[in-house]
């Protein structure tokens, strides 16, 4: 059983917001739908009348509707996996973090009573006021003064514009890898919801008892609140700092690859306007978020075109978690990477492998069409280049895949040839 107002309780005044709800909506709750909509107009009507190669970005339909809406209601496991998975990471040092949860604590404790104190000013100052000086009164403006329902509501709105976002582009919402950079209409959101745990309005559980007062129903409520935040605080400072970590190896992984496809390249008689399909590992071997080394085809392609001034025409980066996800493609012997790359069997293509762990790397030519299948089973096969998977990412590949058998009776996503 949790706390309830005492039945003799004075009754509280009630705001503009909550005699005017349908103020409160325009005000507060249509201004960022209003965006989504706005920015959907644009984006999908107007500016493909405009320029053709506008708006790549489309729903996709009822499914595609649907997936979006799936992976982005995923974020509710994925944001926490990733959380609880950083801590298990190196780099975790207590000083450091100490610091931020007792910084955390202080905030919990000290913001809602200056909170408070602020508005029992701003009340004295307004009632040596006349009634008739001013239209609004301090609760009909306060924000800190809107009821819970209020502020969840104000929340869920927003949370409905962020995922409005992913559906109406046919994207994805998740944390891991190159893709995490959409999220930040739900990071503004999620800092939103959690900042409703300091506000003094916010009415967190405490315990029911005969003896319990309302001072120590009030401990146990900043108290919970302060544990809550500050294990919020070390868990997303730790879950930054692997992160960049990973990024800053990811770095110089690139540095060591381009210098042995420099070294290669220098050996061999590669051919002018040549295409490369490269063996190169994705993520860095401590991989926990999918901090990316070569991941798209022009990340690996415009580095070695540059380093070759120009001797290079294409190349693309290949490594199993292609083939696992169903992303790389071999036809009529044509190779298609995302549907965003693709390369034919000529005598300008040439296979790049780089062993991360002896910096070792070897080139050479593909010549037939078996020796195209050998070299893309060889890079996309085994643990040459297939870092470990981060929780996150294996929640949501773990529940795709659960749900493509189970539900939809598919097991084709993994590519073959």
């Amino acid at each position: 059983m949790w706390a309830s107002p005492s039945r003799n309780a004075p009754e509280v005044e009630a705001t503009d917001s909550q005699r005017k709800p349908v103020r409160f909506v325009l005000q507060y709750v249509l201004p960022p739908l209003g965006v989504v909509v706005a920015a959907a107009v644009y984006q999908k009507g107007i500016a493909p009348l405009l320029w053709d190669d506008m708006s790549r970005l489309h729903p996709g339909g009822l499914g595609g509707m649907v997936r979006s809406s799936a992976y982005w209601l995923s974020l509710v496991g994925q944001v926490p996996l990733l959380l609880a998975d950083g801590l298990r990471r190196p780099g975790l040092t207590v000083h450091p973090m100490t610091a931020l949860a007792l910084i955390a604590v202080v905030v919990c404790l000290f913001l809602p009573s200056v909170t408070l104190a602020g508005r029992a000013e701003r009340r004295k100052a307004s009632k040596k006021k006349p009634p008739s000086d001013a239209k609004f009164t301090d609760k009909q403006t306060d924000v800190s003064a809107w009821s819970p329902r209020r502020l969840a509501a104000l929340c869920i709105a927003c949370l409905i514009a962020s995922a409005g976002l992913f559906v109406l582009s046919g994207s994805y919402a998740v944390v891991y890898g190159y893709d995490n950079r959409k999220l930040t209409s739900f990071w503004i959101v999620l800092a939103l919801t959690a900042s409703l745990l300091v506000s003094p309005k916010a009415h967190l559980p405490a315990p029911r008892s005969a003896a319990l007062d309302k001072r120590r129903a009030d401990r146990f409520a900043i108290g919970l609140r302060c544990v809550i935040l500050a294990a919020l605080v070390v868990m997303a400072t730790q879950s930054f700092l692997v992160q960049r970590d990973n990024y800053l190896a990811g770095w110089e992984l690139q540095r060591r690859i381009l210098g042995a496809f420099h070294q290669t390249t220098a050996e061999g008689d590669l051919p002018q306007q040549a295409t490369i399909l490269a063996a190169v590992p994705p993520a860095v071997h401590t991989n926990y978020n999918d901090e990316c080394v070569f991941t798209r085809p022009w990340d690996f392609g415009n580095a070695v075109r540059l380093q070759t001034q120009g001797r290079v025409a294409s190349a693309a980066p290949i490594y199993p978690w292609l083939r696992t996800q169903g992303r790389i493609r071999l036809e009529n012997d044509r190779v298609e990477i995302d549907g965003l790359w693709s390369a034919e069997l000529d005598r300008s293509l040439w296979y790049f492998e780089f062993d991360p762990d002896t910096s070792s790397a070897r080139l050479e030519p593909i010549r037939s069409p078996e020796q195209l299948r050998h070299v893309l089973d060889q890079a996309t096969k085994g643990d040459l280049n297939a870092p470990p998977i981060g929780w996150a990412r294996r929640f949501v590949e773990t529940t795709a895949a659960w749900v493509r058998v189970e539900w939809l009776g598919r097991n084709d996503l993994e590519s073959s040839w």
